[in-house]
Order: C-alpha cells, then structure tokens, then sequence
C-alpha cells in the first residue's frame, strides 16, 4: 500500500513538472509572439529597428552616391558644350536659371493663394506688390505653358531649344532674360506703340461725340497735342464726362480697342471684341488697384529705377536713354493722380491716358516729328 502511494505521489510530481513545463515553454512563446507584436507595432508607429534604420541609411546613402555621380557628369557636360558650343551652353544655363526662377513664383503664387482661401479674399485685397506679381505672373504662365508642354515631346524637345536659340521670346518668360535682354525688348515694345500715336489721335478725331460740349472737350485735347503741349491729369479729368459718354468702352470700335489693348501690352490677336473689352477693363482695374496701394502706402520715392521702369512701363511710358529716378516718379504721380480718381464706368480714360499722358514727352519726342519719318 505504501509502495503504491509512493508510485501515485511520484506519477503526480512527475504530470505537475509536465505541466509546469509546458506552460512555461507557451509563456516563452507568446512572449515570442508578443514581442513580434511590440515590433510591427512601432514599426507601423514610425519607429525603425535597427536593421530597418540601417537599411534606410544604406538606402540614403546609395541615393547620396548616385547624386553625386550624376553631378559629376553634369559638370562634365557643362564644361564640354562650354567649350564647344559656347552659344548653346549660355541658352541652356538661361534655360535652367528660368525654370529654377518659375518653379520659385510658382510656390509663392500658391502660398499666396493659401493665404487668400484662409482670409477669403480676393487678389485685389492683397497688398499692391502681390497684385503686381500676381498679374505678372499669370502673363508669364499663359507664354511658357505651352513651351513646357511641347517639350515634353522627345524630337519636338530639340525643336524647342533652336526656336529658343533664335527667337527666345516667341517662347519664353520674362524670368529667362536677363536684365539686358529685358531693357532691349521693353525699348523695342515702345517703339512700337509711337508708332501708333497717329493712328490713335486719328481715331479721336473722327470720334462721334454726342454733345456740344463733349466736343468742345475733345477739340482742346487734340489741340493741344498738336501743339506739341504735353498733357497733365488735371487735363483729363476735367473731361472725364467725354470718356463716360461718346469714348466709353462699350462704344469703341474695334480698331481703337485694338491701339488702346496694344499700348497696354494686351494681345488683341485671334479674340472677339467682346472678349477684348472685358479683358482691357480688367487690366485696368489692376493697374488702379496697384496705384491705389502705392498712394496709400506712398511707396513711390521708396521704388528703385528698375521697378520705377516696370510701373511705367505697364501704363505705357519706358525710356532707357539714362533718365532720372525723378523723371519716371514725376511722369507715375501724375498718372497715380489720375487713375485713383476714375470710377469704373470711365475706365477708358486710364486706357488713352497710356497715349495722352505719355504723347509730347521729351522721352517720347513730338507727334509731328513722326508724322515726317
């Protein structure tokens, strides 16, 4: 009886040691499996064990390797069309330096446009600098789109690149030129618009004016640039009636929405007269906006010759024959003075102001000395 209890005690030692085994040997497991657990865990998290941190870091390194590589036989290329073909490498560093210059707006533009969606306002509520930028940079957008679409094709690419080489601004932005090359196309675009200035003071003299005294108003304008007498703002708002009435937008013909759209640098090419006139009181709205902010913020002694030239230049005034910052200031506060005083049903006012105001200038010379040539 003894032996067997001994037996008995011994077989139920011997199940408790089992179990007690086994139970540690599943402990071990789910340990193992919660550990695996812990580490797809933090994995998902963001945290990187140290395999997959060294595996990234091998990666990053690899990538940092190639870069390398790829500038090294960058600046091989550089140096070798350089030397080569020393026209080609000045096209294509302009070519680099536009696209890095565009890709730039391009981010301000939209962090401006972030901007307007959070305070839900318009462009025009910006401040005038970035309504300047803003109207330039959509010109811009509208001449070099077509140019990155088209190079987009393989053998059209090369086509490019010669059309580039030859005539750059058939196909490119103001933000591949250099500072020269722009002073040399705005001397260019003004010499184009005196050439207009007959043309344009033809057609205010054969402008129906519905009154007496619209006539009378316009007689002295033409007279006095007949005259050879340059025009003042105070001038024409002394006028201004005449420009509500008989010279409104929607009463111009198209030849003379043309001249105007033409001195303001709009392209009247290919577009219905509807469409033009929408688009010349738009641009007009801008440019006032634009003088507005810099009244208010009297910004205009504060302006560089270079800006100073921009501003004129987009109301239709631009001479490079070494004038002053003084002339450009003085000529731009007198436009300011009359564009801030228009309302928007006289906007055809600011648009011949870029042939009244800028006609008889000394930078400009007289309308019958061009009339002889």
């Amino acid at each position: 009886m003894s032996c067997f209890s001994t037996t008995t005690s011994l077989l139920r030692a011997n199940k408790s040691a089992y179990l007690s085994l086994q139970y540690g040997f599943l402990e071990s497991k789910n340990v193992k499996l919660n550990l695996i657990c812990l580490k797809n865990r933090l994995n998902t998290l963001g945290f990187c064990t140290t395999s997959q941190y060294n595996t990234r870091e091998n990666e990053k390194n690899d990538s940092t390797g190639l870069l390398r590589v790829y500038k090294k036989y960058e600046q091989k290329y550089f140096d070798y069309i350089r030397e080569r073909f020393p026209r080609y490498y000045k096209v294509n560093m302009q070519v680099i330096g536009g696209a890095k210059t565009t890709w730039h707006d391009t981010k301000y533009r939209l962090h401006l446009r972030k901007k307007m969606k959070e305070n839900k306002i318009s462009y025009l509520d910006l401040p005038w600098k970035d309504v300047m930028f803003i109207r330039q940079y959509r010109r811009d957008l509208y001449k070099v789109t077509p140019t990155l679409i088209l190079c987009l094709f393989p053998v059209v690419f090369y086509a490019v690149l010669v059309i580039v080489a030859l005539r750059p601004r058939l196909l490119l932005s103001q933000q591949f030129f250099t500072a020269e090359q722009q002073n040399k196309y705005r001397v260019n675009d003004q010499k184009r618009r005196v050439k207009l200035y007959p043309q344009v003071l033809k057609h205010l003299k054969n402008s129906q004016c519905r009154t007496k005294a619209e006539k009378e108003m316009l007689d002295i304008i033409i007279t006095r640039i007949e005259q050879g007498k340059a025009t003042v703002a105070q001038d024409l708002l002394n006028s201004r009636n005449l420009f509500e009435e008989s010279l409104n937008v929607a009463n111009l013909r198209r030849k003379q929405l043309v001249d105007i759209c033409k001195l303001l640098s709009i392209n009247p090419y290919l577009q219905p007269s509807f469409f033009l006139r929408r688009r010349l009181v738009f641009s007009l709205t801008e440019l006032q906006t634009i003088d507005k902010g810099i009244k208010m913020d009297n910004d205009l002694h504060k302006l560089d010759l270079v800006q100073l030239q921009r501003i004129c230049f987009d109301r239709g005034f631009y001479s490079s024959d070494g004038l002053t910052d003084q002339v450009f200031i003085n000529w731009l506060q007198n436009w300011i003075e009359l564009s801030t005083n228009m309302s928007e049903n006289k906007m055809t006012l600011s648009g011949y102001a870029a042939f009244l105001l800028v006609i008889n200038h000394p930078a400009n010379g007289n309308i019958f000395a061009m009339k002889k040539t």
